[in-house]
């Protein structure tokens, strides 16, 4: 278990994740999830129903693909 849950972190670490790149990581988590019996779900973020919130913070890139 010990060495799985390293080789899960360091595909997580090495993974690009930066703002407006963080696709890879994403379906690196969700196939974890899934491979735990784990149901996922990709939901597409509405852009307009949130850049009005209050605790949104526009990072001025494309919600597309995050």
């Amino acid at each position: 278990m010990r060495d799985e849950i390293i080789s899960f972190i360091q595909a997580l670490v090495q993974s690009p994740s930066l703002a407006n790149d963080e696709e890879s990581v994403q379906k690196i988590i969700q196939s974890k999830l899934e491979s735990l019996g784990l149901e996922t779900k990709k939901v597409i973020v509405q852009f307009e129903s949130i850049k009005n919130h209050p605790a949104f913070c526009d990072d001025g890139f494309s919600p597309d693909s995050r």
